[in-house]
């Protein structure tokens, strides 16, 4: 075995610039204080309460350098290893996992014998060409170009072992990194390792782009560029005022949370569901929209009455909602449903649980998806937790980190948060959600897919992701198999096997570059292959092909063929017709976690069109509702007024509201029929405007042409209807 004393040197580089480590498991907190000949000094919180009861002598405990190497040594030869495998090195296992699982040449691998990391696999078909020749690929936009660059595996691992090489000669940076290349990276033809010559020749390509882009300098180190892009951030005045109102949202929000049960359901919609709106003096305003189309005279005067205490928000302002209502589609009442609520704030609310704790428990309870669960947490523990949804991912993932899972996830950001300077997670994650902003994920451009599995379903739903070749045994790519790389980070899928669909999934992050699973090591398929990483929701009563109705499949022309069997590939996109219309019939079966919209800003106001009119448990309870939402929305209505409309709406349901022009007669039927969840999206309410001189109703309710056939009007298809004169 060759020594990698370069590399193994770079472990002890890379520990004494890391300042915690979280083990694979629990989650538990190592923090390194010091690095030495001895080895890494770690603190736990256990060993520091003994050092404090007087128990032992020091807060820390020695992770000998022989230890760190020893396990570092086992990695290489066996490629893979687990905990398990580390029992001889001082019962430091837990920590000697987790050790290696950060190091940017290492992946965190869970299998069926435990948990477990292996060494990043690449093939030289991988690794860059040389960057002149590369020219034309530059058409987008520097810093999009860094993105994409970064989002390279190859790239990623190189990239982040520069951050970590101390002031050493470049001599010896190139030496730690052909070190890497040897235990990582293996001959796209041959499958045996790569030559040094070969090496020698990619990892100075590799250089030529990061040096070309203005990554890293001519000693290798990498440069200031994403920080200068954060500074300039977070002195926009735009910008700073965002973060001052996720701030005092944060605050107010604590503040309501704090006695649980004081709070009441609709409080919870209004306040916290929802991502709200700013309310001044003239009324409700979507401050988000800014970010669209900037004024700087609307922005200046949202500043003002900031200052003046004239600035009110409604709403958490940190993230959105796919429905308009908590628990929307439990089955439950509304009284079930705040005790769901009380019980998840209750367990915010316990300070002696650690935020991962505090997770583990809200997330278990119905109606929480890690959306909620995770920016609830973020407001309570703003230094120590980030919200975990699908922008923030994105965003992390564009930008070169790990997001494989809510642990990964959090000790990524960490790093992130760290490179960057970032007070808290309420501040970075509005610059996550700005980058993402403009790569314009919308609930539109979610793509909906079908995946065939077989015999593969088992192994791939443990491991959470689904694998496919490159290439068919005859060294052809197929298109059901390469369409793995077209899935995006929210992307649905349907997960079909033995029949049935078994799962719905939903994309974490984009494909990547990886050798076969050993847990598909049975099956015959080429070693090199994209994997996808991927949340498996599974169905309790799994939907039957044959319950999906034959005219549906017959029309699709993604997983069926023209008979309407599924077809025997692996990865089809579906249409969104087709989609939408599986997940309306089967709404009942389909986890409303599976479908949840992790969105943040952009898609409070879109939300799903089976949202339910609410419901009351008396008419007083309603019109309290409906009374205070409007003035919430900045409008202002006596309440005598809305009993009245509410009363007359009530005894006969057409009603008509007369008076002068500007007095809010349209406006109040809006945000009545608003107030309860009926709109013109999801098509519980529909306004009809007549003329003063409106005296004949056969434009609204129809009439017989002259062949005596009925031509409905819109009146006719409404059970209840308000008609406004202007």
């Amino acid at each position: 075995m060759q020594d990698y004393n370069h590399l193994k040197n770079f472990l002890f580089q890379f520990a004494s610039q890391t300042k915690l480590i979280k083990t694979l498991k629990n989650q538990a907190v190592n923090r390194i204080l010091k690095v030495d000949e001895k080895g890494i000094y770690v603190e736990t919180d256990s060993s520091r309460k003994k050092y404090e009861n007087g128990n032992e002598s020091n807060p820390y405990r020695i992770i000998k350098s022989d230890w760190v190497i020893g396990a570092f040594e086992e990695l290489v030869k066996a490629i893979e290893i687990t905990d398990m495998d580390l029992v001889d090195y001082g019962k430091r296992q837990s920590f000697l996992i987790a050790f290696l699982a950060c190091l940017p040449f290492v992946e965190e691998n869970q299998n069926t014998n435990g948990i477990g990391v292996r060494l990043k696999q690449f093939t030289t078909a991988d690794l860059p060409g040389q960057f002149n020749q590369a020219m034309s690929f530059i058409s987008d936009e520097k810093n999009k170009v860094k993105e994409k660059i970064l989002h390279t595996p190859f790239f990623k691992m190189v990239y982040g072992m520069l951050k970590y090489m101390k002031p050493i000669s470049v001599k010896d940076k190139r030496e730690i990194l052909l070190e890497a290349m040897y235990i990582t990276t293996k001959s796209s033809t041959t499958g045996t390792p790569i030559k040094e010559s070969v090496a020698q020749k990619k990892l100075g390509e590799t250089l030529s782009w990061l040096k070309q882009l203005g990554m890293i300098d001519e000693e290798l180190k990498p440069t200031k560029w994403m920080d200068s892009e954060y500074q300039e951030f977070i002195t926009n005045p735009l910008h700073q005022f965002y973060i001052r109102l996720r701030h005092k949202r944060a605050k107010e929000i604590k503040e309501l949370l704090k006695n649980p049960y004081q709070l009441t359901l609709n409080q919870f919609n209004e306040e916290v569901w929802r991502i709200g709106h700013v309310l001044t003096d003239k009324g409700a305003f979507d401050v988000f929209k800014l970010m669209k189309s900037y004024d700087e005279e609307v922005l200046q005067d949202l500043i003002n009455k900031e200052k003046k205490g004239q600035l009110r928000y409604v709403g958490n302002a940190c993230w959105g909602s796919a429905t308009r209502v908590f628990g929307s589609q439990l089955k439950i009442s509304d009284d079930e449903k705040l005790n769901l609520i009380r019980k998840a704030v209750s367990i915010l609310n316990q300070s002696k649980l650690s935020p991962m704790e505090k997770y583990n428990q809200i997330i278990a309870i119905p109606g929480f998806g890690d959306n909620i669960t995770t920016g609830l947490i973020m407001i309570y523990h703003p230094v120590e937790f980030a919200i975990y949804n699908i922008p923030s991912k994105t965003a992390l993932d564009e930008l070169g980190f790990d997001t494989y899972n809510l642990p990964v996830f959090q000790k990524e950001i960490h790093r992130l948060k760290e490179e960057l300077g970032a007070n808290d997670y309420i501040e970075l994650d509005w610059y996550l959600y700005c980058q993402n902003l403009s790569k314009e994920q919308s609930i539109e451009s979610i793509q909906y897919w079908w995946v065939n599995q077989g015999q593969s379903a088992k192994a791939e739903t443990e491991g959470r992701f689904l694998w496919a070749p490159k290439q068919s045994k005859t060294g052809t790519p197929l298109s059901h198999h390469t369409d793995l790389v077209k899935a995006n980070p929210g992307d649905v899928i349907f997960a079909y096997s033995n029949t049935a669909i078994r799962s719905i999934c939903v994309v974490e992050k984009r494909a990547e570059s990886s050798s076969k699973p050993t847990s598909l090591a049975e099956h015959g398929w080429d070693q090199d292959g994209n994997l996808l990483r991927v949340k498996y929701y599974l169905l309790d009563n799994p939907i039957l092909k044959s319950e999906i109705p034959e005219e549906w499949r017959l029309e699709e022309q993604g997983p069926f063929d023209r008979n309407g069997n599924v077809k025997q590939g692996y990865f089809y996109q579906t249409s969104n017709q087709f989609a939408k219309n599986m997940l309306q019939k089967f709404q009942d079966r389909i986890p409303h976690e599976a479908v949840e919209v992790d969105a943040n800003i952009e898609f409070d106001e879109k939300e799903s069109l089976e949202t339910e009119l609410m419901k009351f448990r008396s008419d007083q309870e309603l019109i309290e509702h409906v009374y205070s939402y409007i003035r919430n929305k900045g409008f202002f209505y006596s309440k005598e007024n809305i009993q009245n409309l509410y009363l007359c709406l009530k005894t006969k349901p057409f009603v008509i509201l007369s008076g002068i022009s500007g007095t809010g007669k349209t406006q109040i039927v809006k945000l009545f029929a608003e107030s309860i969840g009926a709109t013109e999206e999801n098509g519980q309410f529909k306004l009809i405007p007549v003329r003063p001189d409106w005296s004949d109703g056969s434009d609204l309710i129809g009439y017989e042409d002259i062949r005596g056939e009925f031509k409905p009007g819109p009146l006719t298809f409404l059970r209840h209807v308000i008609v406004s004169f202007y």
